[in-house]
């Protein structure tokens, strides 16, 4: 910004002083607030997109956990039917298959 109004600025510093912005012109003065002005509208722009990025993103995140909920809850329905599956088949009276004869025996 300053370069552009034709001041230089020494690396090491961040800072205008009052001394400075003092010896300037209305002209440069005037640069200077544009310049900052559409510093800002730049900024804030990309502030606005990040976070609706971040907004996306956390309602994709939500709907994650969303489904992860849902597949948990499910998992754990179909586990507890199958320890009642197996519960009720081993507690059913065992019967030893019956050989049925195909043919009478043969005397002789």
């Amino acid at each position: 910004t300053l370069h552009k109004v034709g001041v230089v600025f020494p690396q090491d510093r961040r800072r205008v002083s009052r001394q400075m912005l003092t010896d300037m012109n209305v002209a440069q003065l005037q640069v200077i607030v544009n310049d900052l002005h559409t510093q800002i509208e730049y900024l804030n722009e990309s502030l606005v997109k990040f976070l609706m990025e971040r907004d996306d993103l956390h309602m994709s995140q939500d709907s994650m956990l969303v489904d992860i909920e849902d597949l948990t809850r499910y998992l754990g329905a179909k586990e507890n039917t199958l320890k009642e599956d197996i519960s009720f088949n081993n507690n059913l009276p065992t019967t030893k298959p019956k050989a049925n004869r195909i043919a009478a025996p043969v005397r002789k």
